[in-house]
């Protein structure tokens, strides 16, 4: 017979995990919850699965060999990966490190914002070793100089006590040359000081200002000063101030006293009173004699001899028939006991099945509950990772067009040089142009507006000329075209006409130039942002594929949700069935016990009314067998 706890129901089977941690397959049953514990036999193994051959056997022991290497190169990793201590370095900055079983660094935060000191290539590198890079790099910062005091703590977030080799290789490396703090702590003060942004050394510190009510006012000098400050350093000695957070709870240590003296006067009060019930019962054995022994005549009993023998058979009667109706009583009353007996040992048997199916459900909530951590940790730890490697790789990528992003800045930089230096020289020569051709359209407009008197004009000409002219300067203001005189050719300057056309045409070859500069400038951003576009699609397909790696730890964690949402709900109902089963069960105890006073009197007043029956045989026998 083996026993298991329900962690599954499938339609034609359910799943138990034994107590050997197995995991069975068993035939579904009726009535069965989810974190129940049930017993079962051989022949309640599912068998529901296909034969296969010896050959297919074989391939599965293949398989399983495979798997099992696999399994241990991930469970491996998985542990390389996993948060074993978190370690704090507080000099004015402070740092946080967290570090796995092997004392090989994962992750590393600054508390005060000083991220540059952080190594480059600190992810699985020994403690000891980054403790002293990060120490050389805050000493080029000129942030610790020597005999200053460095601040460390150590919290063990495993189950597994060991104390971290790297970290006193550091501090015995150290401690001739700095003033070394060491504070160790448990994991629930470390989400005391995460809560308060800052690191278990660190807080430990201010906790003890606080309790000594000893002021020190933050600086880049706060470890420094707060440390000395509370006077635990001994400055003659190289020795580790080894300091625990446990110091500051204040444990009430008043001794109770015993009160086993008040006591032993009184054991000796009942043996006073055993002697006094024996000496009444001879008393009487010997006053109904008297009177016969007075008798003369051997032959023939008195009158009154007789009456006293009748009366005495009377009374004799009468006591047995006592004794009898309190045999019956105590008979009665030891029965009611002993029923009273079997309903408590009943609701005992009762409380403990279900005080035992409370404790399986709280065993398989926390194995739950341990396991969703452990996935928890493996996909913040080994996802984030990959996430990481995946940015990394498209930042790369990115910043490998950096210098083709520099050439189109440079190649559009030269294009508006080149454009700015040309239309620096055109300008002048085009307002220039500009203002004559105004002057040259005003002249002809006011003698449009004031034709002379004396001779006629040909107003159509002039007016044909003012259009040529206002067309001339928008063709200069547009930069669209050189001039081309035809009905003014006459009377424009064909001189400075010249020159402007020339300026045009040498403004208009370098905007040629940088039209062309900008179009192989934009050509080659094209391609870089094809490239980064690519290098974005790639990692988001990355992403994907990491969600999707993660998928079934993801399920698996729902689905032990999933059951803790159903211990959740289950677990009241038990505390309140146990709780009122408690109370009937001290209901029940206080009847047994009331009727075991009972059936004590009973005894007693039987047993009393038996001696008071022998007595009284006894006088009876005495009368009747006188001489």
């Amino acid at each position: 017979m083996k026993q298991g706890l329900v962690t599954k129901i499938e339609k034609k089977f359910i799943i138990v995990k034994t107590d050997d941690a197995d995991i069975e397959r068993l035939k579904k049953r009726t009535n069965i919850q989810v974190g129940e514990r049930i017993s079962y036999e051989r022949k309640d193994i599912y068998k529901g699965f296909n034969k296969i051959s010896y050959n297919q056997i074989g391939a599965s022991l293949s398989m399983i060999i495979i798997l099992a290497v696999v399994g241990f190169n991930i469970l491996n990793q998985i542990n390389q990966n996993e948060v074993f201590a978190v370690v704090s370095y507080d000099v004015n900055p402070g740092f946080i490190l967290e570090i796995n079983n092997d004392d090989k660094v994962l992750t590393i935060s600054s508390t005060d914002g000083f991220d540059h000191i952080i190594p480059v290539d600190y992810k699985k590198q020994a403690l000891d070793g980054v403790l002293n890079d990060i120490t050389d790099n805050v000493i080029k910062e000129h942030l610790l100089i020597e005999y200053d005091i460095i601040l460390l703590s150590y919290v063990n977030v495993s189950d597994k006590p060991k104390d971290s080799e790297a970290l006193h290789n550091f501090i015995n490396s150290k401690k001739n040359n700095y003033q070394i703090v060491l504070v160790t702590s448990e994991e629930t003060y470390l989400e005391k000081a995460n809560d308060n942004n800052q690191s278990v050394g660190r807080h430990y510190i201010s906790e003890l200002l606080e309790v000594n009510n000893i002021p020190v006012e933050e600086s880049n000098q706060y470890i420094q000063e707060a440390v000395k400050a509370l006077d635990i350093i001994d400055e003659d000695t190289n020795d580790v101030i080894e300091l625990d957070t446990t110091t500051l709870i204040e444990k009430d240590t008043s001794k109770i006293e015993s009160g086993d003296d008040q006591t032993a006067a009184a054991d000796t009060k009942t043996e006073e009173n055993s002697s006094s019930e024996t000496t009444d019962q001879t008393k009487e054995e010997s006053a109904d004699t008297s009177e016969d022994e007075k008798k003369e005549d051997d032959d023939k009993q008195s009158e009154e001899d007789l009456k006293a023998i009748e009366k005495q058979k009377t009374i004799t009667d009468e006591a047995h028939q006592d004794y009898l109706n309190k045999k019956s009583a105590s008979e009665t009353a030891k029965r009611n006991l002993d029923q009273q007996q079997s309903l408590v040992n009943e609701k005992t048997e009762q409380l403990e099945t279900q005080q035992s199916r409370y404790s399986d459900i709280l065993n398989g909530e926390t194995e739950l509950v341990d396991e969703k951590n452990t996935l928890n940790n493996r996909i913040n730890v080994e996802k984030a990772n990959l996430i990481n490697e995946a940015l990394l790789i498209r930042d790369t990528t990115i910043n490998s067009t950096e210098s083709d992003q520099n050439k189109v800045d440079q190649l559009k930089a030269e294009a508006d040089r080149i454009y700015d230096v040309a239309y620096n020289i055109y300008r002048p020569i085009a307002d220039n142009t500009i203002t004559y051709l105004e002057q040259l359209k005003n002249d002809k407009q006011e003698l449009l507006n004031n034709p002379p008197t004396t001779m006629g004009i040909n107003t159509d000409g002039i007016q044909a000329e003012v259009d040529e002219l206002v067309q001339m300067i928008n063709d200069i203001d547009n930069q669209s075209s050189i001039l081309i005189p035809e009905v003014t050719a006459d009377s424009v300057n064909q001189e400075m006409i010249y020159t402007y056309n020339a300026a045009y045409a040498e403004f208009n070859l370098k905007r040629e130039e940088k039209h062309a500069l900008y179009n192989q400038a934009n050509k080659l951003q094209k391609e870089i942002d094809s490239i980064e576009d690519d290098a974005n699609t790639l990692y988001n397909n990355r992403l994907k594929e990491i969600d999707d790696l993660y998928s079934g730890d993801l399920t698996r964690i729902e689905e032990i949700q999933s059951v803790l949402d159903g211990f959740k709900n289950i677990k009241p109902k038990f505390e309140t069935n146990i709780q009122e089963m408690s109370d009937e069960l001290v209901l029940l105890n206080n009847e047994l016990a009331r009727l075991s006073n009972l059936y004590k009197q009973a005894i007693r007043s039987r047993d009393d009314a038996y001696s008071i029956y022998l007595k009284e045989k006894e006088i009876l026998d005495q009368l009747e067998n006188k001489e």
